[in-house]
Formats: structure tokens, sequence, C-alpha cells
């Protein structure tokens, strides 16, 4: 296979010290690391020549040991992790260790097995292909203003649905409680600013999206309404609001194993996406909504991930930076770099405010600060937990392509024993002490209007 590792390595961007590991097809306990190495040119015009040469590393019971150096090492990664930027000798000939190429998402190739070949890249939908149903001004009723979104302001309503209008079959789909009218069931209504008409289709992209998935742990969208001037977004009302919201409102109360579940239930949907080669875009604690709080004994939370808003390709440069630590850096330079990739980035530093409830790093920093710390590479804080520092790290790697798949997350938080993790927050300086007697508006909760 030696050919195929030679073709892959030069397909890649010319970068020295690119590698590729694989498993030995004669010997199962042994490991091939192939390392490139790029000549520079000798005339203009010219294409640089390229070498490689192979290295064994044996599993040995539960250790991995690089044939010619005699340390063990635990895990594979921990190997990996001290060969990076490391000069590996065969005969007169030096190879630097820098990054891996693994395989891409839907990948085929005579390197793997790949169960089922998909498309590269993100789906990008045009106005063909929109799909959403479309929802008549007078089913809808517009109550209590909720707060913003981006571009948006949101209010709580209802949804009308008349057992003259429609079949009954749809008709009954809709219902959750009856009166003389017909049936109703309370909604959120995503109303987009008249001042930004200029970006309805975007609003309608988000709409279709998610009209077009169906899984248990994400918000459903009912469709889309005309309204004069208004756009608007009819989606499922879920009961308990923003996550954020209830971690500060519990803080140091929840515990550990209500984290992991959060964590595996938002992994889980986002696993969905990206099964379909979906982005979501906007993966944040306050986008994550509580069906069921969990908090009595015996029962577990039920999350919901809501839709992503306004389109991500139609923000400026300054709201992707306000994004930060959610937004991955590739998508600060460039929206087109937007991929699934971008959401196990948003997954991680979410993964954060949920250890950390819902203090959000960077939170104090100036756009200016923020961008300086993704140009040098800086890291966000990690919580005290081992197991949950290390994927938090992965999920949060500079390089998309070494982002695990949401289907590893899962995997890996499912391997998490939560009576073995005592605390997942850890004191940082980046997250000063709040002022208690200071509140955003989303953070409180109206009881009467009291008056002028």
């Amino acid at each position: 296979r030696e050919e195929f590792v030679f073709a892959k390595l030069r397909r890649e961007e010319p970068e020295e010290g690119l590698y590729i590991l694989r498993w030995s097809i004669l010997d199962f306990n042994r490991m091939i690391l192939s390392v490139l190495k790029r000549s520079h040119q000798q005339a203009p015009g010219t294409p640089a020549a390229c070498k490689f040469r192979q290295f064994r590393i044996q599993k040995k019971g539960d250790s991995f040991v690089l044939e010619g150096w005699e340390r063990e090492f635990p895990s594979l990664r921990e190997l990996l992790d001290v060969l990076k930027g490391c000069t590996l000798r065969s005969g007169e000939e030096k190879f630097t260790v820098k990054r891996c190429c693994p395989p891409k998402p839907g990948e085929i190739s005579d390197l793997l097995i790949a169960r089922k070949a998909t498309d590269n890249g993100k789906q990008i939908l045009n106005l063909t292909q929109l799909s959403f149903h479309q929802i008549r001004k007078n089913e809808i009723t517009q109550r209590a203003h909720l707060g913003q979104g981006t571009r948006t302001n949101i209010y709580d309503g209802v949804l009308s649905v008349c057992g003259s209008s429609g079949n009954d079959d749809e008709a009954e789909y809709f219902c959750t409680e009856q009166n003389n009218n017909g049936r109703e069931m309370r909604v959120v209504l995503k109303v987009l600013d008249p001042s930004h008409r200029d970006i309805a289709l975007a609003f309608f992209e988000s709409a279709s999206l998610m009209s077009q998935v169906s899984h248990v742990h994400l918000a459903f969208v009912h469709g889309v309404c005309v309204r004069g001037s208004e756009n608007i977004m009819v989606e499922e009302f879920v009961e308990h609001g923003p996550l954020d919201v209830l971690l500060r409102k519990e803080k140091g109360r929840i515990s550990v194993g209500w984290k992991i579940t959060v964590a595996k239930q938002l992994g889980s949907a986002l696993s969905y996406l990206e099964d379909k080669n979906l982005v979501h875009g906007n993966v944040c604690a306050k986008n994550i909504l509580l069906a069921r709080k969990g908090l009595e004994d015996g029962s577990v939370p039920f999350v919901k991930l809501s839709d992503p808003g306004v389109s991500f390709t139609v923000l400026s440069r300054e709201e992707r930076v306000d994004r930060i630590p959610w937004i991955a850096p590739e998508c600060i330079r460039d929206v087109g770099n937007l991929s699934t990739a971008s959401d196990k980035w948003s997954f991680g530093t979410t993964l954060l405010e949920i250890c950390f409830d819902a203090d959000v790093p960077l939170k104090e920093r100036t756009p200016s600060e923020k961008e300086r710390f993704y140009e040098k590479r800086h890291r966000l804080p990690e919580p005290s937990c081992r197991e949950l520092a290390s994927l938090i790290s992965r999920c949060l790697n500079y390089t998309p392509v070494e982002r695990p798949s949401f289907r590893t997350v899962l995997r890996e938080l499912t391997r998490l024993q939560p009576h073995h993790l005592m605390d997942v927050t850890s004191v940082n300086p980046d997250f000063p002490v709040s002022d208690p007697t200071v509140f955003q508006k989303r953070y409180l909760k109206k009881i009467r209007d009291l008056g002028e």
C-alpha cells in the first residue's frame, strides 16, 4: 500500500512533515508511520521532489513503542504528541514529524474502508431547495416579547389549526388543547427585523434546514409566515428555556452526571447533522433549550438544540468576531470555511460553558483582544477533569481536519463515569468574579407590569 500512502501525501498542501498513520496488514500489533519530506525546488517551474519514509510503531500489551526508541507510552496519542516537531533519521535522511493527514469525512481510499460514500464539503441550500410549511398569518397569535436574537425579535406565540383547514391527520398533529375555534399550541415566533429584509433568503435557509431534519434533540420548526413586511419563523416552544439561564441560576448545585448527560444529548443532535453533512453554525448554551430540567431525584435533563437563526454567511466580520470563542478560528477569516468541523469547535466551547456553569471564556475581552487570541493560537481554559479536558482540547484544535467526529465525541462521553468525576470546574483568571446585583435582561423573569 506504499503507493497509496505516497499518492495521498503528495495530494496534500506543500507542507513539510505531513504524515499518515495506518495499521500494518501483516502484523496486527504494528502501525506504520509514513512521513513526507519535500525537497526545495531546483529551478522555477520545476515541481518539488518528494520523499517519504516509513517508521514502525509496535503495540506491546497496553503500551506503544516506536522501533529504535525503547520508551513506552500508554496511548498512541501521547506518543504522537511527543513526536510532533521531532526529527526521525533514516540512513542519512532526516524527516520531521509535524501534522497528521487523517481521512476526510466520507473519503473513499485504498487505505481505509468507507461505510458509505458522501459528498465532501457542507450542503449549501439554494432557492430551489428551500422547503418548509407555509403558515397563514391568521394562524398565529403574537404575545409577549421574550428577547432578541441576531437581527430578530423573539415572541411568545400561539399556533392555531382550525379543524376545517387541512386534513384531519394534520390537524391532529398540531393538537395540544381544544377550544371552540379549533386547536392551538404554544410556539416561539422569531421575527426578522423589517430593516433586514435584504437577508430574508438567508433567514428562510435556516428555517428550511431545520424543517427538513427530525431528531429528538433538535427543536422542531413548524414553518414560516410572511405577514406584511415581516418574515416569521414559527418554532416549537420548549418549556424551560435556554440552558445558560438555568446554569447561572443553579450555579454550583448541578451534578457532573447532569452535565455529561446534556453534553451527550447535544453531541447526539450534532452527530445526526454531521451524518447528513449539514452545518448548524451557531452552537452555544443559549441556543440549547430545556424540555425537562431533570434536577429532581430520579429525573434526567432533556435538551433540544434550537435553530441557528440568521444564516452565518450574512454576518459581518464584527458580528463574527463578537461570537468568539464559539465561532471556529477559520470562519473569522472567511465565511466560506464554515463546515461540520466548525460545529466541533463550537461544541468544545459549549462544553466549557456547561462545565463552568455558563461562565464564558474571553467575555471581558475587547474585539481586538479576541482576534489576537485566535491569531496567537492561545488555548481556552480547561476543566480540572482530565478526561473532559482532553476531549475539549481536541475539539478546540486550530487545524479543522484534526477535530474528532461527533461519533467519536459521543463514544468518549459515553465512556466517562460521572461518579468518578468529582468536579469539572476550575478557578481561572479569565473568569472575573461577577457582581451578583447585576443581571442581563434575559436572565430576569417578568412577574407583572408595574406601570409607568
